[in-house]
């Protein structure tokens, strides 16, 4: 995944807002973050060790029905989001900005299903008939983690953002066919085509938006 320039402009703004408000940085101790994010809905417990340096662990859950299309079929597709992961943040500017690093172990996957009543062609063959039943899944349960981001202080409350990536996303990709009508080739054949398009999501978005409460 690449940022925009903007991406990075907001970040270095960011961090220039934090420098000189290196108050927002006097409080540490524990704290629980609420919010959404690219995993779904947050629950984030956080410990300020220091100005420094910190430790977070972001809780997400979530799931939605949508429609996808893979290699010219039409799924009706359930995505599940979330996960649990391990940061530790070091504050440069001993302020509200940081930058971190951890570890994600996800739970994302998407199921699908396809009724195929009219000619369509499934792996190199055109079929009438068939139920396809495909399932995408991380191969590697835990992966690393990089985040910027942002805590400033309200009283006890803060707005608390980050915006990163999960890498090593690499998918599994499994068909299954319940009629059987499609020869084990073409479905073989239309996993790997499936398979080749997931290998180009090497990376997953990491963002959040929430707010933090101080103890």
């Amino acid at each position: 995944m690449r940022f925009s320039i903007s991406a990075l402009a907001t970040a270095a703004c960011v961090a220039t807002y934090s420098a000189s408000f290196a108050q927002d940085g006097s409080e540490h101790g524990f704290g629980v973050t609420a919010g959404v994010g690219s995993m779904g809905l947050v629950i984030e417990p956080s410990y300020r060790l220091n100005e420094s340096f910190g430790l977070r662990a972001p809780i997400g859950f979530g799931s939605y029905s949508t429609n996808l299309t893979f290699e010219g079929i039409n799924y009706d597709s359930k995505l599940t989001i979330g996960g649990v992961g391990l940061i530790a943040d070091f504050y440069p500017f001993e302020s509200g900005f940081r930058v971190g690093g951890g570890i994600w172990a996800g739970n994302e996957k998407v199921d699908s299903r396809s009724t195929i009543t009219t000619p369509t062609q499934i792996g190199n063959t055109v079929y009438n008939n068939a139920q396809l039943n495909t399932l995408i899944d991380p191969k590697n349960d835990v992966r690393p983690l990089a985040t910027i981001g942002y805590s400033g202080h309200l009283s006890r409350f803060s707005v608390d953002m980050d915006i990163g990536v999960i890498g090593n996303s690499a998918f599994n990709v499994n068909i299954t066919e319940t009629t059987g009508t499609v020869a084990q080739a073409d479905i073989d054949a239309e996993t790997a085509q499936i398979r080749q398009g997931a290998a180009d999501l090497e990376f997953l978005p990491f963002l959040k938006f929430g707010a933090r409460l101080s103890f």
